[in-house]
């Protein structure tokens, strides 16, 4: 709420609701700031600072009460805070408050499993309804797969929404709760309208066409938000089963403490009548001891089965979720997408919008500092990675504003970051009186100490260590008892200079108890620290003063979950300091040369440390000499780690961005000349499913034989960045509408038109020709639907051998002659690797990979010729036709090679045929037989090709 729009009547309706803490008030946080006596600032769990107001006596009436409660969560979720100091100032950090409906920007997933597996009926129902195409260009929407997050929350009556700590999960419960609370109360600008809001998309990227607003059918849904870490801590979960009574009298308790205890029974009513969206926020950070995360799902699970007219969100983080086995019956399970360029863009323009209708900044100025902001960010590969998640881009948005630069890498943001939240946990306590004078009621904490911060920062980096080492969970901040923080404080006091002996215990805590910043009050006697890479942040900090290198390398290579991000933070730390330290951290992780066959777990960990850790901070650039064989050999770790059987799908995939940051030393995947392909022999293959086939669609049917003539060679791997950016050199022009490599270097190629794919194989096929390397006639161009399924599924016979070739080791394309060929035992396979979907295998939605991923690590997917990423990864162009039409195929099935769907010239607005899947997709999109469809003239960043060379010409 504006400041001058509050009356003396909100302000004192306030005073009740500060004097009963604002722990229960805050929802997820403890107060942060407070500048009148109605209000309060808290902590939300994705780092953003939500303003709170007092509560609302309303009488008995239950649509006053209801109101009432409504105006209460809208008060509370309605703005969002980051410290933001003044440019060019040291001293305090301000606060301006920034309207949530303003910057919020629309979320996307990347996945969604079902709870439960569909009947053959619903099966074939989601797949008609997957079919239906997005209207940008007509790539399948997916199953999740770059949906908004409303829309599935619109789809699924019950849903868990996973996201990376700061993606964005508790940012949308509050924007959620928000728009259903503001469409009830008559709002502008925060109602359903701001709900549907479209996604944010480049200009003139849908040809003109007028962005669609996003689902929601259900109206104004009575929000019903449950901070399920507060839930666990009060809502007296005994031993023994947990119900959704439990669940009930921790409401009641939550509207008593905003002073709203009489409308229970109003917010029952209506919860089992009429139906409501509750929303239960951070699974995560319940504790695992005495069992409270079974007792939690429990409850949750018996207050959705209690409650058929609801609708249900859960939130948790991704690892925790899926490394724990958590489920929850009837529970489909979706994950936020990061934030892609479009959103990144969208979310600072809304930003800098906001500061300048606060009064900031000009609109000019403002244009200016979103523009500088966005350049720099897309300038620079790592800082781009770390605007994928909103709170680290709202971070980078408030430093960049308030000091007028931006933090190199990601140690020295978050040190900025803690001095920020350091500057905010300093600050006098103010309030207000009558005439608005402000009015000190407390010193800052080094004040009240007499010490300075930096001795106040050492004890909370020990803490902070402390903390993170004993934490029994993997997930979440851990809890500091107050009596370790007091302890830590109290030292630090006691040793100050001038002598004067130590503070009262009890006056500490009583004084930190209504304080937040860098510390937030969670529960009785515990402290946390608002976000966990903040403490690993500072946990990193208190090891590489202590215990160095060696000591930091063993904890990691020995419990690599619990301390993975605190060695990669000390990596950054020290590479700010010394590339030389660094370089002795990543020695002690990776000190020996990868073996032959398997690796321990201990070194397998170790060089997938060595090598994220030199990938953010190393700098390459004139490396000593007596670095580069320690470089060299940790390049060699990382091409062992792609096939490590020890390491899973999303970890090889990280292994593989390192290994492209690095400098990927596989020619065959990094360079034209040794291009790898594989030979497929003539003869016949089936192709197509079978009608009565399970989860397949209309197109694919039905399964029929087909004969190729004649035997060809195909890319081992699709056409990759670095291949494709050496192709851009030697013709001399670029694509600036591609995205930038970054980290996927060494990875497919991807939004190239069909144009510019076929423009390569020609002039790949020129430059094979002119080096002899094609005999007359031979041609080299885009796979057909017909070569591509083949070499996807083998033949009816396939090789005893894949015979992949390097171009550098060959001396032609020709036939090769007496290869040994063998009874193909799987020839109607549904994958290249089998009839079973396997997530190891492949990088789609249920490997948990979420991007595209270097060539090579998923070995064990390789079709029968040898053929790796057929399945999964990228969709990949092909010569063939589809039609105009976009449900309704021109060219269906039996295959007819003759009836012209394979015209390299057809019109612009005749469909081209895209196979393999791409890495978000469920598991029956990724089957041999999925057809899907695109303009020749789309660009999309899920669509690459990889090239076929045979004595058929494709110029027909």
């Amino acid at each position: 709420m504006a400041k001058g729009k509050k009356t003396a009547a909100t302000a004192k309706r306030g005073s009740a609701v500060a004097q009963q803490g604002s722990a229960a008030a805050a929802s997820r946080g403890v107060a942060m700031h407070s500048s009148s006596v109605d209000r309060s600032v808290v902590v939300t769990g994705d780092g953003a600072h939500v303003e709170v107001h007092g509560g609302t006596s309303v009488g008995t009436d239950p649509g006053a009460l209801l109101q009432g409660y409504l105006r209460w969560l809208f008060e509370r979720h309605q703005e969002v805070r980051l410290p933001i100091p003044e440019a060019g100032s040291s001293g305090s950090a301000n606060e301006p408050a920034m309207p949530l409906a303003g910057i919020y920007t629309a979320l996307r997933t990347t996945a969604i499993d079902r709870a439960e597996p569909d009947t053959e009926r619903e099966a074939r129902q989601r797949n008609r309804n997957r079919q239906r195409m997005t209207a940008r260009g007509g790539l399948f929407e997916g199953p999740g797969s770059q949906t908004p997050a409303l829309a599935l929350l619109d789809r699924e009556r019950k849903l868990v929404l996973l996201g990376e700590p700061g993606g964005g999960k508790s940012t949308l419960v509050a924007f959620l709760v928000l728009c259903l609370a503001g469409e009830r109360l008559g709002e502008k600008g925060a109602n359903l309208a701001a709900l549907r809001s479209p996604l944010p998309t480049e200009q003139g990227h849908e040809r003109g066409e007028k962005p669609k607003r996003q689902p929601w059918r259900h109206g104004s849904l009575l929000p019903v938000p449950v901070v399920l870490r507060d839930f666990a801590a009060r809502g007296e979960l005994g031993p023994g089963r947990a119900s959704a009574q439990q669940v009930w009298d921790f409401l009641a308790g939550e509207l008593a403490s905003g002073g709203h205890a009489p409308c229970r029974e109003v917010l029952e009513r209506e919860l089992r009548e009429k139906g409501a969206l509750v929303l239960l926020d951070g699974l995560d950070e319940v504790p695992q001891k005495e069992g409270l995360r079974r007792l939690v799902g429990q409850a949750v699970a018996d207050c959705a089965a209690g409650l058929p007219r609801c609708r249900f969100l859960l939130t948790s983080r991704t690892y925790a979720w899926r490394n724990q086995g958590w489920d929850l019956p009837g529970f489909p399970v979706a994950e936020l997408a990061p934030f892609d360029r479009v959103q990144i863009r969208a979310f600072l323009a809304r930003w800098y919008g906001q500061l300048a209708q606060l009064g900031r900044l000009s609109l000019a100025e403002a244009e200016d500092q979103a523009r500088e902001l966005t350049e720099v960010i897309f300038g620079r590969d790592r800082l781009e990675e770390l605007a994928e998640r909103p709170l680290l881009l709202s971070l980078m948005a408030s430093l960049h504003h308030g000091r007028g630069r931006l933090p190199e890498d990601r140690g020295q943001l978050y040190r900025e970051t803690v001095d920020l939240l350091l500057e905010v946990w300093e600050q006098r306590r103010r309030t207000y009186d009558r005439e608005g004078k402000p009015i000190v009621l407390q010193p800052s904490v080094t004040e009240w100490l007499k010490v300075d911060r930096a001795r106040v920062r050492q004890a909370l980096e020990k803490l902070a260590f402390e903390a993170h080492a004993r934490q029994p969970e993997l997930s979440g901040t851990a809890d500091v008892p107050e009596g370790d923080l007091a302890r830590e404080l109290l030292q630090v006091s006691a040793a100050r200079a001038d002598g004067a002996g130590g503070a009262n215990a009890a006056e500490l805590l009583s004084y930190l108890s209504e304080r937040a910043g860098i510390l937030v009050r969670r529960g009785d006697e515990v402290y946390t620290f608002p976000h966990r890479t903040l403490q690993e942040y500072l946990a990193a900090k208190y090891l590489t003063d202590t215990e160095g290198s060696d000591g930091l390398a063993d904890r990691a290579r020995a419990e690599p979950d619990r301390w993975r991000e605190v060695v990669l933070l000390a990596a950054s730390v020290l590479g700010g300091v010394s590339q030389t330290v660094l370089w002795d951290l990543i020695e002690a992780l990776c000190h020996r040369e990868p073996p032959e066959g398997p690796a321990s777990l201990a070194d397998t960990w170790g060089a997938h440390l060595a090598g994220m850790a030199a990938a953010e901070s190393l700098r390459l650039t004139n490396l000593p000499p007596r670095q580069q064989p320690k470089l060299e050999r940790l390049r060699r770790w990382l091409v062992h780690l792609l096939g490590s059987p020890s390491l899973p799908a999303p970890e090889r995939a990280l292994a593989g961005r390192s290994l492209a940051r690095l400098g990927d030393p596989r020619e065959e995947v990094t360079t034209l000349d040794a291009m790898e392909l594989c030979w497929v022999p003539a003869g016949p293959f089936w192709m197509g499913s079978p009608e009565t086939a399970p989860l397949s669609l209309p197109e694919e049917h039905p399964l029929h034989e087909q004969a190729v003539p004649y035997g060809y060679w195909i890319g081992r791997y699709p056409i990759t960045e670095l291949q494709w950016q050496e192709y851009q050199r030697a013709i001399g022009t670029e694509v600036k509408e591609r995205p930038r490599p970054g980290p996927f270097a060494n990875a497919p190629a991807v939004a190239m038109t069909w144009h510019e794919a076929r423009a390569f194989c020609t002039w790949l096929g020129e430059r094979w020709r002119a080096a002899g390397l094609l005999p007359p006639g031979w041609t080299v161009c885009l796979p057909s639907e017909r070569e591509w399924e083949k070499a996807a599924r083998g033949g009816v016979e396939r090789l005893d051998e894949p015979q992949p070739v390097a171009r550098k080791a060959r001396q032609g394309l020709v036939q090769p002659q007496a290869l040994a060929l063998a009874a193909n035992p799987k020839p109607e396979r549904r994958f290249p690797w089998g009839d079973e979907p396997d997530p190891e295998r492949a990088n789609y939605g249920d490997s948990g990979v979420g991007a595209r991923s270097a060539a090579g690590v998923f070995v064990s997917g390789a079709s029968p010729c040898g053929c790796q990423d057929l399945s999964g990864n990228v969709w990949e162009w092909t010569r063939s036709l589809w039609g105009e039409d976009l449900m309704n195929p021109s060219f269906g099935y039996p295959y007819d090679p003759s009836d012209g769907r394979e015209l390299v010239d057809a019109s612009d607005e005749v469909r081209r045929v895209l196979r393999g899947c791409a890495f978000y997709f469920a598991p029956q999109f990724v089957r041999c037989a999925v057809r899907n469809r695109y303009h020749p003239w789309g660009r999309d960043s899920r669509v690459g090709f990889r090239v076929l060379a045979s004595p058929f010409s494709s110029d027909l």
